[in-house]
């Protein structure tokens, strides 16, 4: 009867940690879908560390490298990556490529370049039956770096890529600006065109399309679209128009309009 007693007490205790756990696991879920991911860090530290044996371990600490990116913890966000990575796997990344999507993002975002990319090659062998979104992800942000890194053909040849999975207005205008930089004009006059039609709305849009215009001479549509992109940069590209123009006084005022004398 003892021996008896001591079993449901131990099935008691056992489904009541069971309980516990799946409300700290609930409760961690509803803090990142609420986008509150230092509290959300918070919680799932305290969880990995309570319970070293759940089942969830792997999702938390996946969760855990997603909730520092969002967060822009990423010391942090590296640190657990790399961890995650080293216990997961030692010996091939395919069951890690999310969670090296995340680093190699974080590495983005601090704008060291070399660093993401060496992540990015690291998992290109490891896509093969990936999800649209992984892959939509990997050549997103394989084009971004590329971008930044002035490699305007590698740039090309991943957004085209995304493109064939999804659409996203971003990626097209940094695929029209990557086409300019190629030189390769008609191709970047048809996206950016494309994205005009569609109302897009962004400074970056509306320079290029005014340097495509300023390449075919048509000055005073050039000077238009400088005019709606608003920067100090395009105001003195707008300046140029206006000497291309022949019109010296014009020039000049505006660009003293733009870079006023010092009293």
């Amino acid at each position: 009867m003892r021996k008896f007693l001591i079993a449901i007490l131990l099935l008691t205790t056992a489904m009541a940690v069971f309980a516990v756990e799946n409300d700290d696991y609930r409760v961690i879920h509803g803090l990142m879908r609420d986008g509150t991911y230092t509290i959300a860090v918070d919680r799932m530290t305290a969880f990995l560390d309570a319970y070293p044996d759940s089942p969830h371990r792997k999702e938390v600490r996946q969760l855990l490298v997603s909730a520092c990116l969002s967060g822009r913890m990423y010391d942090r966000e590296h640190r657990y990556a790399a961890s995650f990575v080293k216990d997961y796997c030692p010996q091939s990344l395919d069951g890690c490529v999310s969670v090296i999507l995340f680093d190699a993002t974080a590495f983005y975002l601090e704008q060291r370049f070399p660093e993401a990319e060496a992540k990015l090659v690291s998992i290109a062998d490891s896509l093969k039956g990936r999800s649209p979104g992984t892959m939509k992800a990997y050549h997103q942000l394989s084009g971004d770096v590329a971008y930044a890194r002035k490699r305007f053909q590698d740039a090309v040849n991943q957004y085209n890529s995304f493109l064939k999975l999804g659409m996203a207005n971003d990626v097209r205008l940094n695929l029209g600006i990557a086409y300019y930089h190629l030189k390769r004009y008609r191709k970047a006059r048809r996206v950016l065109s494309r994205l005009e039609g569609e109302h897009f709305q962004s400074p970056e849009l509306f320079r290029y399309l005014g340097l495509l215009k300023f390449g075919k001479e048509k000055y005073e549509e050039a000077a238009a679209y400088f005019q709606r992109a608003g920067e100090k940069q395009d105001r003195l590209y707008e300046v140029h128009t206006l000497l291309k123009e022949g019109k010296p006084a014009d020039a000049y005022a505006l660009f003293r309009n733009i870079v006023p004398l010092q009293d």
